[in-house]
């Protein structure tokens, strides 16, 4: 039969695109009966979950020094002012760059090509600076780990570092090689 001699569907006793008979329809069980576990109440919701998510949001608004700086003295000594020095300079020149912004309108990067030799050397200068500071050395060092992974078919423990950190000093050289070597990065 063709489209215009054919019967409605509704005369026909199936529906067209569908292959087998529809599913029973039931509600899902919760979570807590799933898991024999009791319901979240403010108290657990203030404990598991804002907790974790104000340490969570400290560490991504710049507070690694003060994370992390216990974790160094502990393991190198008392270096605690050597962290003190560097979250003061680094407050101290953030100001800085944003009153210079506010008061030109122009980012900083735009001054350092007025600077001699000029933009020819301190545009690059800072740009690569701020990559390896900011990106490229935890990017290389997350790759080189699971490089590691990879090839030994582990994960690695402290008696590895040498090897991640040559796998990711590797890793960085072959990234930079094939960015100076390449004509255009598309």
């Amino acid at each position: 039969m063709d489209r215009m001699t054919a019967p409605p569907p509704s005369q026909t006793g199936y529906q067209i695109g569908v292959s087998r008979p529809p599913l029973e329809v039931a509600d899902l069980p919760t979570p807590e009966e799933v898991f024999g576990l009791r319901e979240i109440g403010p108290a657990e919701t203030v404990q598991f979950v804002l907790g974790p998510s104000l340490i969570a949001l400290g560490i991504a608004i710049g507070t690694g020094e003060w994370l992390l700086g216990p974790l160094n003295v502990g393991r190198l000594g008392f270096i605690g002012w050597v962290i003190l020095v560097s979250a003061l300079l680094q407050t101290f020149y953030n100001i800085e760059f944003g009153r210079y912004m506010i008061a030109t309108g122009e980012v900083p990067v735009v001054a350092f090509a007025r600077v001699p030799p000029g933009a020819f050397l301190w545009v690059p200068f800072t740009l690569v600076t701020l990559f390896f500071a900011l990106i490229w050395g935890g990017w290389a060092k997350s790759a080189a780990q699971a490089l590691f992974a990879l090839l030994y078919g582990r994960v690695p423990g402290d008696p590895d570092s040498g090897i991640v950190e040559f796998l990711a000093v590797l890793l960085l050289a072959g990234v930079f090689f094939i960015t100076v070597a390449s004509r255009r990065v598309t």
